[in-house]
């Protein structure tokens, strides 16, 4: 499979950067992104992330899989199983497998 990516950038007033077009006229989605390229805002942050947190204004999520079809996400069997309900935008916050406790790894 191969395409062709033309750049070509659109600036809307309330996004901070510029947006691809390719990405906003296909109704696409881009998700992830590197952390060490915003190692420099961490200190201006890190300090109202933490106080939110404390204030209990800032929750934490994981999906363990258990309302999933395929879950819970016990095993390493079920990675699979994990990322499926993650690609499928189903999870609610960070998909965990657990390791079962008679697991032998050598990690």
């Amino acid at each position: 499979m191969s395409f062709s990516l033309h750049i070509k950038y659109i600036c809307l007033p309330y996004f901070k950067n510029c947006i691809n077009s390719q990405v906003l006229t296909k109704s696409a989605r881009v998700s992830g992104f590197f952390l060490p390229h915003y190692r420099a805002d961490f200190p201006r942050h890190i300090g109202t992330l933490i106080k939110l947190y404390k204030e209990g204004k800032l929750k934490v999520s994981s999906d363990v899989g258990v309302g999933a079809a395929n879950g819970p996400f016990v095993g390493l069997e079920k990675v699979a199983d994990a990322v499926e309900h993650m690609y499928a935008r189903k999870n609610v916050g960070k998909v965990i497998v657990e390791l079962n406790k008679d697991d032998k790894s050598a990690l």
